[in-house]
């Protein structure tokens, strides 16, 4: 049961945080992209009432995710992003 809930929020992040790197730096909807993943994850927690031991791996996980989900965007839009600096 943790296990198939740690790796749904894992693809829950990796989708986050591939979607945060759409919006410019300090906007509201890029901050919520950061946290409200991060809030789900901690009330997976507790909503199927695992023990607080599970909440690093839970948090972890989301942290990792969104970190992977950045990458697959800039890995992706690499190409985009050559054009806007040779625009500038």
């Amino acid at each position: 049961m943790a296990l198939s809930l740690i790796l749904f929020t894992f693809i829950v992040n990796v989708t986050s945080g591939y979607i945060r790197l759409l919006f410019p730096k300090g906007s509201r909807a890029r901050i919520r992209c950061f946290y409200i993943p991060i809030t789900l994850a901690i009330l997976q927690r507790y909503i199927f009432n695992l023990s607080y031991e599970y909440l690093p791996i839970f948090v972890g996980t989301a942290l990792i995710g969104l970190f992977l989900g950045g990458i697959v965007h800039r890995f992706r839009h690499k190409d985009e992003d050559e054009k806007r600096i040779e625009e500038v």
